[in-house]
């Protein structure tokens, strides 16, 4: 487990996520997945169109653009930009033919300026990012990519844009245009966070940032284990009767119980907190050396507050189990079952979530719900240090009691996944991958904007390293219940 990020091998070895925010609007979008395969082009261009990162855009800019030929090719601007980046420029000048080079991802770019050469070619543009984008960009001079002009239709995302922390649950903030995100435990310039927070976005667009704003939960319930860390918290808005307030499911090691994971819960007036921790936890195992983990709620087409997470109560050997159970409150904002758990979702038949895994388990977990006419489940599965983690999604009926629910499209494959070119699950095993291509993503969670747009978060693996940062998308739906089609775009 790193940083809190969840796969768990202890209990596995031992006993062999998020609110949703309404109604899905269907719509219809194409997701551009980028591979890391350079693509065809021509030249060498040093003009990039004004602009900045992976950004849709028509703008002016000062530039020069220079190279003609066949073969792939680079342009330089401010900072780097991984993408499939097309460049393409018609300059009046001096010429220089033929350069090889390369690109990473999507971008598209028309540019004319005053320059040197003639040519089409592929380009690196402002800053660092992968995204999928066209733009033109009009401009004479020496260009280098400044200031674009024009309305951004999407804009791409860096990792050093993307949040510093894995299990991540974002919300939008009640009466606002801006967006809280909670995460697991994480360090940053010498100070450890419990569950940090970050404050970001605007215009009802989740743009995140790698700052953290502060601790939201610098002290856990009585029954958490000196020093434990808290795995993938969960949080959510309630205003009724009893009051007005935040809620925050977090995981951590029960004190004394040989590293067993709980759940426990927390309350604050305030979005920042800092939340009250209960006593005693909400869901704790009995059962052997299982584990109870990776909570999210949820709110139905009533009201109810459902809550769902990775339970080891119920899993049956070699498998995983993920449960769902009716909350209420009381006035003194306790939480409690209103119903009794019920398993949802068994993985011994998912045949992505246990390709290449030799643990004798078949994982899964990071349970999430979304409600559209009907329940959705997101979840992980795989072994989460691999290549081979993925996000899968099943449709779980009109009522969440009526049965156990399907994968879609069926058990043979994950919804999403890394596409390559490192070690990733056959082609025949995932539908879609994801914007930026990163590996192993994971804890995938919808969330809405309060204008009603649907959003997603989902962790991933660091090129170089095993840290786990977390990315934001827009979910885009089409069709319905098992048959329904999902992909992500950058925001």
């Amino acid at each position: 487990m790193i940083g809190g990020d969840t796969n768990h091998r202890s209990e596995h070895t031992m006993s062999t996520r998020r609110l949703s925010k309404g109604v899905v609007v269907l719509a219809a979008a194409v997701l551009v997945v980028t591979t890391g395969v350079a693509a065809a082009g021509a030249g060498q261009g040093n003009g990039k169109g004004g602009g900045g990162r992976g950004e849709q855009h028509q703008g002016q800019g000062n530039g020069q653009g220079q190279g003609q030929g066949p073969g792939q090719g680079q342009g330089q601007g401010n900072g780097r930009e991984q993408g499939n980046q097309q460049d393409k420029s018609k300059n009046s000048g001096n010429g220089q033919g033929g350069g090889a080079g390369q690109t990473k991802a999507g971008q598209t770019r028309n540019g004319k300026g005053d320059g040197a050469g003639k040519g089409t070619g592929k380009g690196q543009g402002n800053g660092k990012g992968n995204s999928n984008a066209a733009g033109k960009a009009k401009g004479d001079g020496d260009r280098t990519g400044s200031g674009a002009k024009g309305a951004t239709a999407a804009q791409g995302s860096d990792e050093g844009d993307d949040l510093r922390y894995p299990g991540v649950d974002t919300m939008a903030l009640p009466d606002s245009d801006r967006f809280i995100s909670y995460g697991a435990s994480a360090s940053e310039g010498g100070r450890r966070y419990r569950v940090p927070f970050t404050i970001h976005g605007d215009a009802n667009v989740p743009t995140t940032s790698a700052r953290i704003n502060g601790d939201a939960l610098p002290r856990t319930g009585a029954w958490v284990a000196p020093g434990s860390g808290v795995w993938a918290p969960a949080a959510f808005y309630r205003a009724d009767a009893t009051g007005r307030g935040y809620y925050l499911l977090y995981t951590a090691t029960h004190r004394d119980d040989n590293g067993r994971k709980c759940i426990g819960v927390a309350w604050s007036a305030t979005a920042k907190g800092p939340f009250t921790p209960a006593a005693t936890p909400l869901v704790c195992p009995t059962k052997g050396d299982r584990w109870a983990l990776d909570a999210d709620v949820a709110t139905g087409p009533k009201g109810g507050v459902w809550f769902t997470w990775r339970d080891g109560q119920r899993a049956d050997g070699p498998e995983s189990a993920l449960s769902v159970m009716l909350l209420k409150f009381d006035e003194h904002h306790r939480v409690s079952g209103a119903s009794n758990p019920r398993v949802i979702m068994r993985s011994n038949e998912l045949a992505w979530a246990h390709y290449r895994d030799g643990a004798g388990v078949t994982v899964i977990e990071n349970p999430a719900l979304l409600y559209d006419h009907g329940w959705y489940l997101f979840y992980s599965g795989n072994s989460w240090p691999t290549n081979y983690y993925a996000t899968g999604i099943a449709w779980c009926g009109a009522r969440l009691s009526d049965a156990m629910c399907t994968p879609i499209p069926g058990p043979r494959k994950a919804v999403f996944a890394y596409t390559g070119p490192q070690d990733h699950l056959p082609r025949d095993m995932y539908v879609h991958g994801l914007p930026g291509n990163q590996r192993g993503p994971g804890a995938m969670a919808p969330f809405r904007s309060n204008d009603g747009q649907l959003w997603v978060t989902w962790n991933y693996f660091r090129d170089g390293s095993r840290e786990r940062f977390s990315r934001t998308g827009r979910l885009v739906v089409t069709g319905n219940r098992a048959n329904a089609d999902f992909k992500v775009v950058a925001p």
